[in-house]
Order: structure tokens, then sequence, then C-alpha cells
């Protein structure tokens, strides 16, 4: 007979059969169950181990989507700022670019033209 797959720690199982009411019997007359309390048993240290568990994945899992959604977003007001800052600084690299570009020009004309425009003293 094939065994029936097991059931994963963290779901709750049913340890207790609970028989219908009878139907003869007034709902007032009816015998109310004492509700059992909790008494530190194998099965009350499993059941904390349980919670245990499953309060782990819940965390593990939380924690998971949130660096998950906190990458994406982050990733997405870096993107944002660095677009920002780009553009504010685009005028500024503008100019000094140019500086840097007329300062070269200037100086390698100023060591060109002396050779090319030389006095002639011959006759």
């Amino acid at each position: 007979m094939p065994q029936p797959p097991a059931v994963p720690r963290f779901i709750p199982t049913l340890t207790e059969v609970v028989a219908p009411p009878d139907a003869d019997v007034e709902p007032a007359e009816r015998p109310v169950a004492p509700s059992p309390s909790p008494a530190p048993t194998s099965q009350g240290q499993s059941s904390a181990a349980l919670s245990d568990a499953l309060r782990e994945q819940i965390l593990h899992r939380v924690l998971q989507r949130v660096d998950m959604l906190l990458a994406a977003r982050l990733a997405s007001a870096v993107e944002v700022v660095v677009q920002e800052q780009t553009i504010a600084l685009l005028p500024r690299l503008r100019d000094e670019i140019g500086h840097v570009v007329q300062a070269t020009l200037a100086d390698a004309l100023s060591h060109e033209l002396p050779r090319r425009v030389a006095p002639t003293d011959r006759p």
C-alpha cells in the first residue's frame, strides 16, 4: 500500500477527532468540551518548534522580497539622481572642455606659427 505524501512540518494538522453534536439534543443542553490547556509535552515542544520554523520561513521570505523590491527601487532612484546630476553638470563640462580645447589650440599654434613665418633676410 503506497504511503501518503508527507505533510510539510509548517502546515497545521488535525490532531483530535470531533464528533458532530447530537441532533436530538437542544443547543443549550449540549456539553461544552473543555479547551485543552497547553502542557509542556512532546507535542507542545514540536508545536513550538513548528512555530519557530514557520516564523523563520516567513521571515526569510519577507527579507527576500524586501531585498528584491529594495534593489529595484534603489536602482530606479539612483538612476534618476545620476541623470539629474549629469544634466546639471553638462554646462560646466562644456565650458571646461571648451577652455581645454582653446588652450591646446593656442599652444599648438604658438609653437607652429613662429616656424612658418620666419623672416627672410636674403637679397
